[in-house]
């Protein structure tokens, strides 16, 4: 099948361009996430005699998640009905007026109200610019184009994390300007893609909605995205039980390990041309799981950082794995609304691992039996994966099914 989308009659090409623009807007949710981190200690002391400000400064940089995580399905069902592209161009500015609002704002709750706004325009450009990349390329190019999405993703959020800290410096207000390269990504929409129609479908398709698989993979996104950031939730209390104490320090080793993760998105894109999805998908939680009980075990800052890069590298496997094989089984008209609960799946993942963590250490007693714990589980979860795939493969091949391309 060739990678096309139809606007108004004549059927266009989708490329390098449509990739990299729709590719890039992941970076958004990951600006919405890292920038404000480093920012919070100034924001805390800026409005110290506002009642509240203890957890109203956390709210601050984690409502945007739970707002994606509430309205994606919500999102991804209206997409599919008044499109897809007009929907993400809207976004994209209400993003840039939403997230440059703290640059003026006076008050704590305003600035609240303002990082909810943030939340909504996420949910829609995440939603839309991934059910745009499946209606925009099939096959291998669509195992290529979700991978890179998650690779620039991870690469961005080093970037702006190291920016947002250096920006702040003087001036907390100052790395809110960020959010204006929205504005960059807007025209390259603008440009250079449309609103793709239906494509032609076999007669073996249907346009009953797959609840149970998309069900069964959400709970998989749930945990896989719980454990993907444990390392940014907890590397920096390992790391300071090991003697490093610098903000700097542990930003620059959380950083190192990171590198793992679009080589794992990389590597992930060569394996799914050749091997099962359901196969490729036990993998990172044996890595994940591996690399949290190592961590859990170490003494000394040098082996952290290399547990915690055997985890990343099976993060940079576990979301465009799990996102494809979502995608493969939604035709057009039902992609935006099981795009919108995949990724209603993957933002509460994000939004209860420092819950999660956080109980698990006082349960255990220490940060490191819970990281073993936790590890225990993603281990589990490898295990259950490989009983149920490894038959399969065996009857089937290992293989990528015969008439089929990954991510189909």
């Amino acid at each position: 099948m060739t990678n096309r989308a139809q606007a108004g009659g004549p059927q266009r090409q989708a490329g390098t361009a449509q990739g990299l623009v729709l590719s890039v807007a992941s970076t958004m949710s990951v600006m919405g996430a890292v920038v404000m981190a480093p920012l919070l200690p100034s924001l805390h002391a800026e409005f110290a005699a506002t009642p509240g400000v203890d957890f109203l400064v956390p709210m601050a940089l984690t409502v945007p998640s739970l707002c994606v995580a509430l309205l994606a399905p919500v999102i991804g069902l209206a997409a599919d009905r008044i499109g897809r592209r007009r929907a993400y161009l809207f976004a994209l500015l209400f993003y840039v007026l939403c997230g440059t609002a703290p640059l003026y704002l006076h008050t704590l709750p305003q600035i609240l109200v303002s990082r909810l706004g943030v939340g909504v325009a996420e949910a829609v450009i995440m939603v839309c610019s991934t059910t745009l990349l499946g209606d925009y390329f099939t096959g291998s190019e669509r195992v290529k184009w979700l991978s890179a999405q998650s690779g620039i993703a991870s690469v961005s959020g080093i970037a702006f994390i190291m920016l947002g800290g250096v920006l702040g410096r003087d001036n907390w207000r100052i790395p809110f300007a960020m959010y204006a390269l929205s504005l960059v990504l807007f025209a390259a929409t603008l440009l250079w893609t449309w609103e793709p129609a239906p494509r032609e479908r076999e007669a073996s398709q249907t346009t009953r909605f797959p609840w149970g698989m998309l069900l069964g993979n959400g709970v998989l996104t749930v945990i896989g995205s719980l454990l993907f950031y444990l390392i940014p939730v907890q590397m920096g209390a390992v790391l300071a039980s090991h003697g490093v104490t610098s903000p700097a320090s542990i930003g620059v080793l959380i950083s190192i390990a990171s590198i793992a993760i679009p080589i794992g998105a990389f590597l992930f894109r060569r394996a799914a041309l050749r091997i099962r999805l359901d196969v490729i998908v036990c993998l990172p939680f044996l890595l994940m799981g591996a690399g949290l009980v190592a961590l859990g075990r170490t003494g000394d800052p040098h082996m952290d950082v290399v547990a915690a890069t055997v985890h990343q590298l099976g993060g940079g496997f576990v979301l465009p794995v799990l996102l494809t094989m979502a995608l493969q089984r939604l035709p057009f008209e039902l992609r935006g609304r099981g795009t919108g609960i995949w990724m209603c799946a993957f933002f509460l993942g994000q939004f209860i691992s420092a819950p999660v963590a956080i109980g698990a250490m006082k349960a255990a007693g220490s940060i490191g039996v819970s990281l073993g714990w936790l590890g225990g589980m993603s281990l589990a979860v490898f295990a259950l994966l490989v009983l149920a795939a490894v038959p399969r493969a065996r009857r089937e091949g290992w293989g990528v099914p015969q008439g089929t391309t990954a991510g189909q």
